[in-house]
């Protein structure tokens, strides 16, 4: 049955064409004034036991995203209740994905489209409100709404989806990238444990077999669960091994053991079991490479199972409601009566009409397992992916994501699809979206074209990184070792604790986005520090690169290592002026802020770089960065520069102080935590500043200097770092800008410097 003005309503054009829709500078799209209104939210809310579409219009605003976004009925009333006139819900229709039909290329176009629904308060609440819900049709043709079974996943659909994606996709998901032609593909992982999982126990993997890999999270609730160690390491090897200890293990392994049998594969990799736990040795060995354990799996099941929630959650934006099954409770939806979410379907005029579903990435937002350091490179580096949501199942691989209540399994690389729609792909080749680069979970396999590249993807994938959360501190390089094993073959370079050795001018640019706390590890009976302070590894909280240091850096310091056995070599740097031919600081106007000649005794211990052994994990007490650089001191009182224009609340405790010269004129600046502002507010201290490169351009339109005294031009803005002596070593407090002429004018000493 319908209402008045539903019954009006001939729904059935909305999905042939774009109905009174309109796209602002970004391509997001909203109603125009032309879109039909069907009254406010109060009487579509009075309306819905009656009417069959105002039902499902209000369904379909608040269950917009993620289960835990989902707003109560009560929120959208109170809303529309600050409103005097209400809150107008408004309809249109919108083309969420195109693509070419692959038998003719010329013209032909197969097009999806749905209802949007947009909510136009007379306050202005949030830009989302233009895009508050959609409605899909049902249908058996592409980009049709489908059917999702409310039992239990559709594993005959999964199946499907990785026969589609590996008989259609070809090399662009067998090795992503770019450019297949040049990637580099992902080798067999060496003295690789799977699980048989019609045997049930442990096998080293046959050569070329293939294989699942399982992604989650480990318990946080105190319940320990089997793990393979040395004690049973040779008993495990046996036919039938585990069948006792099934009941040992999480819920989550055991599904995912039944769920590859049930999907027709016959080994399965889960690091609790395939990994000896108390085997050092081994455990180092294989964590080196994980690149390779995701990388060669035919698809990784992915557990995202919502975090606990015991209580209705309160958001910025209001109420949102929620209880949770344990978060161990298996993979979400594989039990049977385990789905904790139903579709919501109606039948209006003869169609079947539906709420799709949130985006992948939405429906994993609040799980555990995207916010764990271990978890990014797993995500990252698997080929194809099996997400198990509170939703629905999705499968996402370079070319496409599938899930099961939209038809998609013909979709191509090249379609067109909505962003942030179920069928939205953050991992794809050509996902392009303005200012979104940050969500992107793409890592390709090819080779970098130029230095550039190289440096925005290793900060894309590192600020991503170091959000994360983990529960041994020591862990930080450790769970991006697996990214940087992809890194070292497409930056060409190496990385000492974290860093990329070829950008290594670049990489000492990072910033701390929250308090500046030294990471701890506990050792025995003591607390170390088990990575210098000169690498982001050596610090907690999350790190970013996207604060003064967006532009073409060229390095006005000699960087030298020092191993474990005190034997010295340079650092492998990225040639000068590789970026491009126009920025060349080779044929700058720049002025000359470089140390002299290296001392000679200095020079004479040097060995080549080839012949210097480091590791990424822990980093040895002796190993030290020597540094032949220029050093000056420089005042700061706590005056600041504001950050307004900056945007954002990523350095929300932080003031960006201004460092002056010896006549007190600014002449850069450094961030520095409010705390410690308002003690240097006291009196005026002077800072040790050892110079680290110079940047051509600075991307945020930050006052960064005194203008009036220092000439703004390219190549002007020297990096330095603030540094503090304990005896004779150097550690890392900060980093800031100070303008070349200033510097010339301090008089610089030139130092060589260890740097710990």
């Amino acid at each position: 049955m319908l209402c008045d003005t539903c019954s009006k309503v001939n729904i059935s054009i909305y999905f042939t064409q774009e109905v009174a829709v309109q796209r602002n500078a970004l391509g997001f799209v909203q109603p125009n004034s032309s879109a039909l209104n069907l009254g406010s939210l109060h009487e579509i809310y009075s309306k819905r036991t009656q009417c069959a579409f105002c039902r499902l219009v209000f369904d379909a605003v608040t269950h917009r995203s993620s289960r835990r976004e989902w707003h109560t009925p009560d929120w959208f009333l109170e809303l529309s209740e600050r409103d005097q006139f209400g809150t107008q819900c408004l309809i249109y229709s919108y083309k969420f994905a195109s693509q070419i039909t692959a038998d003719d290329p010329v013209g032909e176009h197969e097009d999806g489209y749905r209802i949007g629904i947009g909510l136009h308060p007379k306050a202005k609440i949030s830009e989302y409100m233009h895009h508050a819900g959609e409605i899909q049709l049902e249908g058996s043709s592409i980009f049709s709404g489908r059917t999702v079974k409310p039992n239990r996943i559709d594993i005959d659909l999964a199946k499907r989806w990785l026969a589609t994606c590996e008989s259609r996709h070809g090399k662009a998901c067998e090795v992503p990238s770019q450019d297949p032609e040049t990637a580099v593909p992902d080798q067999h992982p060496e003295n690789l444990l799977v699980i048989d999982v019609h045997e049930l126990c442990l096998r080293s993997l046959p050569e070329a077999a293939r294989y699942l890999a399982l992604s989650y999270c480990w318990p946080t609730n105190g319940s320990a669960s089997f793990q393979t160690t040395k004690a049973v390491y040779h008993e495990l090897l046996q036919p039938y091994a585990l069948t006792p200890r099934l009941k040992d293990l999480s819920l989550i392994v055991q599904d995912a053991i039944a769920f590859t049998r049930e999907f027709g594969e016959h080994y399965l990799w889960v690091d609790a079991l395939c990994i000896v736990q108390d085997d050092e040795e081994y455990k180092q060995s294989q964590i080196g490479q994980m690149d390779l354990v995701y990388g060669a799996a035919i698809l990784t099941i992915i557990c995202a199972h919502p975090q606990p929630l015991n209580e209705i959650y309160l958001g910025l934006d209001g109420f949102r409601i929620g209880k949770y099954e344990s978060e161990f409770g298996g993979l979400p939806g594989y039990r049977s009566g385990s789905r904790i979410c139903t579709q919501l379907r109606e039948e209006i005029k003869g169609m079947i009409l539906t709420v799709p579903f949130a985006s992948v990435d939405t429906a994993v937002r609040y799980s555990r397992w995207d916010n764990r350091a271990w978890t990014f490179q797993e995500h990252r580096l698997s080929r194809r992916k099996l997400f198990f949501t509170e939703l629905q199942l999705y499968f996402q691989c370079s070319c496409a994501v599938f899930c099961e209540d939209t038809v998609s399994e013909l979709i191509l690389s090249t379609t067109s699809v909505y962003a942030f729609s179920n069928l939205w792909n953050p991992c794809s080749i050509g996902t392009h979206l303005p200012g979104s680069q940050h969500i992107s979970t793409w890592l390709s396999r090819s080779p970098v074209q130029n230095s550039i590249q190289a440096i925005t993807t290793y900060k894309r994938l590192f600020d991503q990184y170091s959000r994360r959360d983990m529960t041994d501190p020591g862990d930080v390089v450790n769970a991006f070792q697996g990214t940087m094993g992809i890194l070292r073959r497409t930056l060409k370079t190496d990385f000492i604790a974290g860093i990329p050795e070829r950008f290594f001018h670049e990489g000492l640019l990072w910033m701390n986005a929250g308090l500046r706390t030294r990471r701890f590890i506990q050792k025995g009976e003591r607390e170390i520090m088990p990575f210098p302070s000169w690498t982001w590894a050596g610090w907690m909280g999350p790190i970013l690169y996207a604060y003064l240091f967006e532009g073409l850096v060229y390095g006005e310091a000699d960087w030298f290592i020092v191993d474990d056995d005190m034997n010295v070599g340079p650092v492998k740097l990225d040639t000068p002026g590789a970026y491009d031919e126009m920025f060349d600081p080779l044929d700058a106007d720049k002025k000359e802020v470089r140390a002299g000649e290296l001392p000679a005794d200095f020079a004479k211990i040097m060995r080549p770089r080839g012949q210097l052994v480091l590791s990424d994990g822990h980093w040895s007490p002796s190993q030290h960065l020597a540094c032949w650089t220029t050093t000056a001191w420089f005042e700061i009182s706590g005056d600041y520069y504001n950050m307004h224009s900056y945007g954002g609340n990523a350095f929300e405790g932080y003031r960006n102080c201004i460092i002056f010269d010896g006549h007190g004129n600014a002449a850069g600046s450094i961030l520095v935590e409010k705390d410690a502002v308002g003690w240097w507010a006291e009196e005026v201290h002077m800072l040790h500043f050892m110079l680290l490169s110079r940047s051509h351009t600075l991307a945020r339109s930050l006052t960064l200097f005194d203008e009036e005294v220092y000439e703004k031009k390219g190549w002007c803005y020297l990096n330095v770092m603030h540094i503090r002596w304990k005896g004779d070593v150097a550690y890392r407090v900060g980093v800031g800008v100070i303008h070349e002429d200033a510097w010339i004018a301090a008089n610089p000493t030139s130092m060589l410097i260890k740097l710990d």
